[in-house]
């Protein structure tokens, strides 16, 4: 887990850049001591959608060049199709069903991206407008 210390001058997106490389220098060991099994959830959350998108793509690569084991929570669909690219990817993902003007949910592990969509609606429940088209 990352975060803010002001103490030191470390935001929250730099602390976790810095523990994303001690993740690499793991991996990057010749001979590594022992197993790595990495879980990231959300990366580069504390960047604009650009940057956050391009350094996730290109890690996602990179771990994947290092025959890497892990996983990577993501709400971004376009990162969850890099499955058709690298082959030691895989997606899977929890859906959920609108009825009644309710959303429930599974919790059932499914192969594949996410085919189900409730963050609008959620938010549509709390008050908040959500556009049409973006």
């Amino acid at each position: 887990r990352t975060g803010d210390d002001l103490s030191e001058s470390v935001s929250s997106f730099y602390a976790e850049l810095k523990r994303l490389r001690q993740l690499l220098d793991l991996l990057e060991q010749p001979q590594p001591e022992m197993p790595v099994l990495f879980l990231l959830d959300e990366i580069l959350k504390g960047t604009n959608s650009d940057d956050r998108h391009k350094g996730a793509v290109g890690l996602t690569h990179q771990l994947a060049a290092l025959q890497a084991s892990g996983f990577i929570s993501t709400h971004d669909l376009a990162l969850g199709r890099l499955a058709k690219d690298l082959n030691s990817v895989a997606n899977y993902s929890f859906n959920s069903t609108i009825q009644n003007n309710e959303i429930l949910f599974d919790y059932t592990l499914t192969p594949g991206l996410c085919h189900s969509f409730n963050a609008s609606k959620l938010m549509e429940k709390m008050g908040i407008q959500v556009a049409k088209e973006v």
